[in-house]
């Protein structure tokens, strides 16, 4: 299938083209002065730049690729004539459109000047579209004329209802809707019902709108604790200067770069929660949870709840399911502190935990440190 440009590439000044009932895809052309075209079925959108003298007869626009609307738009020029021109195929809705011709460099050839739509039909919503330099004038099968130009005998369908939609006063939108059919009295009654969706439009609009900002805030706080958070637990924040403490730092700093299992080892008091604080804050995993336990301070009872979790009904007091600790701390780091001081009452938890772990990191030593 040619599309419009190639039919029209051999045209002459004065000349004439028959198209009859020949498929063209619709393309943007500029076409010679004082031509005269026939017929021609074009599915797209015609855009013919500033035209001098061009007489079009008869060309029929059947669908448009996108909103499956046949479409004629003419830029500028002047002393041309558009008749005949059906586009009532299309399903959505049928224009022609007289525009100002932007390409054109002197402002004065602009503005199309003594041209005319004349005989056009359009379907239920079609209409016809006149672009001045700023606003759009509707012309709907009524007789008039505008930015130099004139639309008679035409057949268009009713002009769009639009409302605003407003959102404090702010306008965000329009809602426009297109009758079906022509005006059958109840005009009034459906511009109210349209104001209603543009309003619940406005309502929900504005509610989003919140959500967004809210959540913007949310995200700008939740960065600034992580910068305060990694600034507090950081290396620097640690007292210590001495050969094995800066040994201890320089440690700490390379395995913080990797997913593995970490054993700090150290006397009640000399800071090995600093040291996991500031391994978790400078990893990869900072972004996730950090979750502490203290292995010293649960009886078995809470011990195996507390890791494993449970579900609804498993004991006494279970109402609901819990996610235990490792599930919580999944993607981030699970910190067990005085990991070698389970309760005595506990010791077969701490066997299933201890199990867990090397079935998880596969480097821990078969009994605890």
């Amino acid at each position: 299938m040619r599309t419009l440009a190639e039919a029209l590439a051999g045209a002459v000044r004065g000349g004439h083209v028959e198209l009859g009932d020949e498929e063209l895809v619709g393309s943007t052309v500029r076409v010679p002065a004082g031509l005269s075209i026939a017929g021609g079925v074009i599915h797209g959108e015609a855009q013919v730049m500033s035209p001098v003298g061009l007489l079009w007869e008869g060309p029929r626009f059947p669908d448009h690729p996108v909103n499956t609307a046949g479409m004629l738009t003419v830029l500028g020029g002047s002393d041309w004539v558009v008749s005949r021109a059906d586009i009532t195929g299309g399903q959505s809705y049928g224009q022609i459109r007289v525009s100002l011709d932007l390409t054109q460099t002197d402002p004065a050839k602009r503005v199309p000047m003594r041209w005319m739509v004349e005989g056009c039909r359009a379907g239920p919503a079609g209409s016809a579209y006149v672009y001045p330099q700023n606003d759009s004038i509707y012309i709907l099968g009524t007789p008039g004329v505008a930015m130099g130009g004139l639309v008679r005998n035409c057949t268009f369908g009713p002009a769009p209802k639009g409302v605003p939609i407003k959102v404090g006063g702010e306008l965000k939108g329009v809602l426009a809707v297109q009758p079906e059919a022509p005006e059958d009295g109840l005009l009034e009654e459906r511009a109210q019902f349209v104001e209603m969706v543009a309003n619940l439009i406005g309502q929900s609009l504005r509610l989003s709108m919140q959500v967004a900002q809210e959540k913007s805030s949310l995200l700008e706080e939740r960065d600034l604790l992580r910068r305060t958070v990694r600034h507090q637990f950081g290396f620097d924040s640690m007292v210590g200067r001495s050969a094995v403490m800066r040994r201890v730092f320089d440690q700490a700093r390379m395995v913080a770069k990797w997913n593995t299992t970490v054993l700090i080892r150290g006397e009640t008091g000399t800071g090995k929660e600093l040291i996991a604080n500031a391994i978790h804050y400078n990893s990869p995993r900072a972004r996730n949870a950090l979750v502490k336990l203290n292995c010293a301070a649960l009886p078995e009872n809470l011990l195996e709840s507390e890791l494993f979790g449970h579900e609804r009904g498993a004991f006494t007091g279970a109402t609901t399911n819990k996610k235990g600790l490792l599930e919580t701390a999944h993607g981030g780091v699970l910190f067990l502190d005085e990991l070698p001081e389970f309760r005595r009452d506990a010791l077969e938890a701490a066997a299933a935990v201890l199990m867990t772990l090397r079935e998880l990191f596969h480097n821990l030593p078969d009994s605890p440190a």
